[in-house]
């Protein structure tokens, strides 16, 4: 594979009805679960605190491989991440000689999605977000309603990525951005921008998007201005979207794991000075940072948890 060492560097500027199974838009439920104490890391098990974050001036730039920058993911041990862009229509893997080391990152390679994104409703180029299994046999690319599965015959090679499965849930979402998914591949998430909810599907056979029902969707009208990222911790009691009107990472807690009926709005964090267009969000794997993309300059950016 060809290897191109990246440009990196700090930058500062002032984020149908097929199988509907449940639909509540009652209000989250209360959370009980208590707070760290003020001498623990805020990414401890007691979860992350959104307002501890602080931009490390750690950056990357994509610009050469992508246009209009979305979402990211990355393999569960920080060796690779894989992020798409809109506007080139691709799916750009790179690896990183130092785990979760965002200036370590060189070019590896890149898969065209544009062809299979030509649709109807949405156009040419309009993938937004992107997904890979944790152990690098399929990935999944979102555009705005539609989602489309690919078979790596090599895992974590992108180049190997062929068709596998498509759902279209444009009688359920209107304007969705990005995905996640559960580890056991039994749940989806993506939210909508337009229709101001998080969206979240059980799926009948785990990691196949064919099999999709709508189980719950979440209104997050009383926070949301713009919604285009989605990320949950990795035991699924909290969750976190990006909000590119506000400029702002949106932390909702979660009293029971991976159910966003339960989620209640906590806080959240402002990227201003940093990014004008946050389009995309990340974790770290321990929990201990987060990394946002900005789509104007084609840029990752990495934030660290400090302590209360």
């Amino acid at each position: 594979m060809k290897s191109k060492a990246l440009r990196y560097g700090s930058r500062i500027y002032p984020p149908h009805d097929r199988g509907r199974t449940f639909i509540s838009r009652i209000a989250p439920a209360a959370l009980t679960v208590c707070f760290m104490l003020a001498t623990v890391p805020v990414y401890s098990s007691s979860g992350i605190d959104i307002t501890q974050a602080s931009f490390t001036e750690r950056t990357v730039s994509t610009e050469e491989y992508t246009l209009d920058t979305r979402a990211l993911d990355f393999h569960p041990d920080g060796s690779r991440f894989y992020i798409v862009g809109r506007s080139t229509g691709n799916v750009v893997e790179f690896e990183l000689s130092e785990p979760w080391e965002i200036e370590s990152a060189e070019y590896v390679d890149e898969f065209d999605v544009s062809d299979d994104f030509e649709t109807e409703t949405q156009g040419n180029n309009a993938s937004h977000g992107v997904n890979i299994h944790p152990d690098g046999t399929y990935l999944y690319v979102w555009n705005r309603v539609e989602i489309w599965q690919y078979e790596l015959t090599t895992e974590w090679d992108v180049t190997t990525a062929e068709r596998s499965g498509y759902n279209d849930l444009s009688d359920i979402a209107t304007r969705g951005h990005d995905i996640a998914f559960t580890p056991d591949g039994d749940t989806l998430f993506v939210d909508d921008r337009d229709d101001q909810m998080v969206y979240q599907f059980s799926l009948e056979t785990p990691w196949d998007i064919e099999t999709t029902s709508l189980e719950y969707e979440l209104d997050i009208s009383g926070e949301e201005d713009a919604v285009r990222g989605t990320e949950f911790s990795e035991d699924g009691t909290q969750m976190f979207l990006m909000d590119t009107g506000r400029r702002e990472v949106l932390q909702y807690d979660l009293d029971e794991a991976w159910q966003i009926s339960s989620a209640e709005f906590v806080d959240s964090f402002n990227v201003t000075l940093q990014s004008r267009n946050p389009r995309g969000l990340a974790l770290r794997g321990d929990g201990s940072g987060m990394y946002v993309v900005d789509s104007n300059n084609d840029e990752v950016m990495y934030y660290e948890f400090g302590e209360e």
